[in-house]
């Protein structure tokens, strides 16, 4: 068996390692990401981690959510609600739904500014996806706000496509890009 020299094993170590661990009992998945400077957990969301997710919401979107509504994802679609984690302080959070047999809908992603751009909003979105795949989910849709660029380019570098604008979707009166994504089975 060829040994890797003592360099590359650092190397490899900095570059991107991803630790995945399984408790079968409840079906929480834990993700370590460690790359370089950023080390991050992908977990379920908890109901502990309610206050942080409302004020990362709070924080980041345009929209107000009520409580209620974290509550409800909670409750409902538990598989589909995950958070970043880092250091203890959640730093991120995806929620979803499932519409239909096949079809999911993404209703917010969202990272602390101080923490975007670190790859954390990929990994909860692939965490996401992996987990509808399970689902035997086959398509995936969301709405973004036609000026908001960054996210745009960001679900278009992940395979979604724009498919319709809605007008007036949100509450100050702003117009949506619906945005749609068709899962390929493992």
């Amino acid at each position: 068996m060829p040994y890797l020299p003592y360099k590359s094993l650092i190397e490899i170590y900095q570059s991107l390692i991803f630790l995945s661990f399984f408790y079968n009992k409840n079906q929480l998945y834990l993700k370590v990401k460690t790359h370089t400077q950023h080390e991050f957990m992908i977990r379920k969301f908890q109901a502990t981690d309610m206050f942080s997710t409302i004020r990362i919401a709070s924080e980041t979107l345009t929209e107000q959510y009520s409580p209620n509504l974290f509550n409800y994802f909670y409750e409902t679609f538990p598989e589909l609600f995950l958070v970043s984690e880092k250091h203890h302080k959640i730093i991120g959070f995806i929620t979803g739904i499932q519409l239909t047999e096949e079809i999911a809908r993404i209703v917010m992603l969202s990272i602390l500014p101080s923490y975007q751009r670190q790859n954390i909003a990929t990994e909860l979105l692939n965490e996401l996806i992996l987990t509808l795949k399970e689902k035997k989910i086959k398509q995936i849709s969301l709405e973004v706000k036609t000026d908001n660029k960054k996210a745009i380019l960001f679900y278009k570098k992940h395979g979604f496509t724009i498919i319709d604008t809605i007008e007036k979707f949100y509450q100050n009166g702003e117009n949506a890009f619906m945005m749609k994504r068709t899962l390929q089975p493992y």
